[in-house]
């Protein structure tokens, strides 16, 4: 490999191909070599676990945010680098999954390795002139962070919970563990980065199988008005030391999505630890074919701390709307297999939705129609943001 071309070492490529490769398998990288390897190549007073957080930090950085499709030439690189290191995926099935050839695959891999490489190097160069008291502070992930904690999206808990699982699989193998998520409900979401909430739990699943090695992890999720909790149960290997260290980059980040994360003993001996998340407050589903009006009533909602979540499906919005109750529908009229008046019968007829306020929204200008099918207010396209805060107000969601 030219030195030129990457303008890193081949000796750091190395290290950072090696660390790719574990990248969740803490007990490999502390013990390996890695550290004095890099230290050969650039001044460096870190240890591997701050190494470790620099290369994820840099694996974030290419992320393009989730305004960008997943298939997306601008996504490539990234999506390469989680599907194989991440989630351990082999290159020919990542190149399955991003409909690549594998020679495209390897060449785009090789790419982001080397963005990777070179990210690295600018990381720790420049700590290294930096005054030591700061290196280790949330500043440097908050700055890389800075809007994370707004591209919020409605995930999904338990798809959340077995990715993360997952992506530490060979861990959980290696070291003769069992992670149960059997109790976990399918259809609890929560409003949250998931991009950065996926990483908090692969981070601490890691840290975790270690900590109990041979001894099971049960996850629960509870609920209560104000939050989601989802809680990791185990007994630690050393009772006489339960507590279950938790990364510095890893509690910044939870910082950031402003959850909280606590530690317990239960009654039984059950040592537990508690990731606090808030519930989901107001949402609003909005039933539309146009995925246009769908981003612009985001925008909208957005400004008053409202979660929206379109649905071009009209089956799908009610199966939906069952199980996750909006405070609010907005519904289009104009839409193919399933227009709008038919659909707003079909929630009305629905005893658990019937109460839902449904907002039709619409070029057809027929309020008197869809007051009398049950809408509790009628808006006519083309919209702007006071019609709709406008809306709201009168149906005291704001």
């Amino acid at each position: 490999m030219s030195t030129k071309e990457t303008e890193v070492s081949d000796a750091v490529f190395d290290v950072v191909k090696e660390i790719l490769k574990h990248l969740y398998d803490y007990a490999y990288l502390e013990n390996s070599d890695l550290i004095q390897r890099l230290k050969e190549e650039i001044p460096l007073e870190s240890d591997i676990r701050y190494v470790h957080d620099q290369v994820i930090r840099a694996i974030e950085s290419l992320n393009p945010g989730p305004q960008t499709s997943f298939h997306s030439p601008h996504a490539r690189t990234y999506n390469l680098l989680q599907l194989h290191y991440v989630e351990k995926m082999l290159i020919q099935d990542t190149a399955d999954e991003l409909s690549l050839s594998i020679r495209q695959a390897h060449r785009d891999l090789r790419n982001g390795e080397v963005a990777i490489a070179k990210m690295l190097v600018k990381f720790l160069s420049s700590d290294h002139t930096t005054d030591k008291s700061t290196i280790h502070t949330a500043s440097s992930v908050e700055e890389e962070f800075t809007n994370l904690d707004s591209e919020l999206e409605l995930t999904n808990v338990f798809k959340l919970i077995a990715g993360a699982c997952k992506a530490v699989d060979q861990l959980i193998t290696k070291h003769a563990t069992q992670v149960d998520i059997s109790s976990v409900e399918r259809t609890r979401l929560v409003s949250t980065n998931p991009i950065v909430a996926r990483q908090i739990l692969i981070s601490i699943l890691a840290r975790l199988i270690l900590h109990v090695e041979d001894n099971d992890i049960i996850i629960i999720v509870t609920e209560t008005v104000q939050e989601i909790i989802i809680n990791f149960c185990y007994t630690p290997k050393n009772l006489d030391a339960p507590y279950c260290e938790i990364d510095t980059t890893v509690q910044n980040l939870i910082n950031i999505l402003h959850w909280d994360l606590s530690q317990t003993l239960d009654s039984d001996g059950t040592w537990k630890i508690s990731l606090h998340m808030p519930s989901l407050s107001t949402m609003i589903l909005i039933i539309d074919d146009n995925q246009a009006l769908v981003n612009l009533l985001s925008r909208y909602l957005s400004v008053h701390n409202i979660m929206a979540y379109g649905i071009s499906d009209p089956h799908h919005a009610l199966e939906f709307a069952r199980t996750n109750p909006p405070s609010a529908i907005i519904l289009d009229v104009m839409m193919p297999e399933m227009d709008g008046w038919e659909l707003l019968q079909n929630i009305k007829n629905i005893s658990e939705l019937a109460h839902i306020p449904i907002i039709i929204c619409s070029v057809l200008n027929e309020p008197a129609l869809a007051f009398s099918l049950g809408a509790s207010l009628f808006i006519q396209k083309p919209i702007n943001q006071n019609v709709v805060t406008s809306a709201l107000k009168e149906l005291q969601i704001i």
